[in-house]
């Protein structure tokens, strides 16, 4: 994850666009036509996101990609008691939150692809496991 950002608030729910960067080790071309998710804060389901727009991803190369999440009020209250139940946060320091991306890619041909993509939120740097 390389971002994220408040969209607008929609009734109850908030929209998020997520940018990610997108990594392609093929010596092809692929097109990314749809990619779907669950995201995750210290493991309580907060949002889905889908892809924007579909992306090309060069061969050996990199590319990004916009995400947009719809998460409501509860789950984000939910996962913000999580994180303070673990210890995540601390008065001298920022919170540092858990999340975890799971989903679904679909590339050209219609070839579904399952990823997934943990990491960490505040404190300090982001650090994450492919």
């Amino acid at each position: 994850m390389t971002s994220v950002r408040l969209d607008r608030v929609d009734g109850a729910a908030s929209v998020f666009v997520i940018g990610v960067e997108l990594t392609n080790p093929n010596a092809r071309d692929l097109d990314i036509q749809s990619l779907d998710a669950n995201v995750a804060i210290e493991d309580e389901s907060v949002a889905t996101a889908s892809l924007v727009s579909p992306v090309r991803l060069p061969a050996n190369g990199t590319a990004n990609a916009a995400l947009e999440a719809r998460a409501g009020m509860d789950a984000l209250i939910r996962a913000a008691a999580a994180a303070m139940r673990r210890g995540g946060s601390g008065i001298a320091r920022a919170p540092i939150l858990r999340y975890s991306i799971d989903g679904n890619a679909v590339f050209n041909g219609g070839l579904r692809v399952p990823f997934r993509k943990t990491g960490e939120l505040g404190g300090r740097s982001e650090s994450a496991r492919p």
